[in-house]
């Protein structure tokens, strides 16, 4: 898989990642999702996020979750759903488990043109307020 859909290098051909580390609680990965010779047509720039549901979540809109007819539904995340997340994540820390959130999103191809956009992710801790 991580050769079908490598990491994008920046202009030093760095892999334009974040890694995780105890601090920061999350890992960030930009990916090329476009498959075989269309990887040179189109772009399908993909940004994934792994981390403590506090750190990943907070920077997401929406979510996927099981519907009462056992489909997978995206949904708004809302102050509603964040309460209810955090119980869970609550619950299962109390009883030892560790709890992981993951996040995509799929960027713009025309904002965020592979051979011209240079991904910064060097600067990542200047993203919002908090360091993480």
């Amino acid at each position: 898989m991580r050769a079908n859909y490598p990491t994008l290098e920046d202009a030093d051909q760095n892999p334009v990642m974040i890694p995780f580390n105890s601090a920061i609680k999350f890992n960030l990965l930009i990916r090329d999702m476009s498959e075989g010779k269309e990887r040179t047509k189109t772009n399908n720039i993909n940004v994934f996020l792994k981390g403590a549901p506090e750190k990943v979540l907070r920077r997401c809109t929406k979510m996927l979750i099981k519907n009462t007819d056992g489909d997978i539904v995206e949904v708004d995340y809302d102050e509603a759903m964040a309460e209810g997340v955090e119980a869970a994540n609550s619950l299962f820390g109390l009883q030892g488990e560790r709890v992981l959130a993951f996040a995509r999103a799929e960027l713009d191809p025309q904002d965020y043109d592979k051979d011209n956009y240079v991904f910064d992710v060097k600067s990542w801790s200047k993203w919002d307020n908090q360091q993480a």
